[in-house]
């Protein structure tokens, strides 16, 4: 549960930082003003700080699991800039949704398949 809530806030904040270098509409909200504020050095060093966690947490399925949420970021960046045309706070909230769901996925099916590293 914590590398879920980690991994998919991390991926937000990475969003945010892919993100920085395209225009904001006017529509975008919260999640456009915080894009435009974002400090690149501070922001990449908390996606760092989130990956530790993870691996903190998770151990070697970090590696999964932050490739998982990655596609899935991508995935929901593609669709909201689609739809959107800009990447707003409810994107954001949703990159980080998605997120956390694949990483429950992702560790329901390992752990069908391996040995968990609690036991």
């Amino acid at each position: 549960l914590v590398a879920a809530q980690t991994l998919g806030r991390s991926a937000a904040v990475a969003g945010m930082i892919a993100d920085r270098q395209r225009p904001v509409s006017p529509e975008g909200g919260l999640g456009g003003f915080a894009i435009e504020r974002l400090r690149p050095a501070a922001s990449t060093a908390g996606v760092i700080a989130g990956l530790a966690v993870g691996f903190v947490a998770t151990g070697w399925w970090v590696v999964p699991l932050a490739i998982g949420v990655a596609l899935a970021a991508v995935g929901v960046a593609r669709l909201a800039r689609r739809a959107l045309e800009a990447i707003n706070g409810d994107a954001l909230g949703a990159i980080e949704q998605v997120g956390e769901c694949v990483v429950l996925v992702i560790v329901t099916g390992l752990a069908t398949h391996h040995r968990l590293w609690w036991t």
